[in-house]
């Protein structure tokens, strides 16, 4: 009987390289993100909770997807709200903060947006590099 070997994918995180199976990747990486969203990584921290803790995170959750993933930063409104989403291929978007909007979702306005654009805001270059941080921090398992 054949062994398969599971595809992997290195990550580089600036200090090391961390490997995943290729569809656990994006699971574990939503995983992190959620136990990386803060008030501090909000753009919005007074609307901010914990029943609600995708919220205002959009545009740095975004640009961690494509920092994994690749593919584009799209942008658009949804329900009269500017929000921040990954397309990795013509028919696959992936939106990992779409349920701060509840269930009623219409979007608006979608078109590609680009990267240097985003982080053009200081605050946003803060809040993605402070979530960077702590999404790396749960991905690699401790040495202690």
């Amino acid at each position: 009987m054949a062994q398969s070997r599971a595809k992997t994918t290195a990550i580089s995180t600036g200090r090391r390289s961390i490997c995943f199976n290729r569809k656990e990747l994006p699971r574990q990486l939503e995983r992190a993100l959620v136990k990386a969203w803060s008030q501090e990584t909000s753009f919005d921290p007074s609307g901010w909770s914990r029943h609600n803790p995708a919220w205002g995170q959009c545009a740095v959750t975004a640009l961690i997807v494509q920092d994994h993933l690749g593919g584009k930063l799209i942008s658009g409104k949804v329900n009269g709200i500017p929000h921040y989403w990954n397309r990795l291929a013509a028919d696959q978007d992936i939106d990992l903060t779409i349920q701060q909007f509840g269930k009623t979702i219409r979007r608006a306005g979608v078109k590609e947006c680009e990267r240097d654009y985003v982080l053009s805001f200081p605050e946003t270059q803060q809040r993605y590099q402070r979530l960077q941080e702590r999404v790396t921090n749960v991905l690699t398992p401790s040495r202690a």
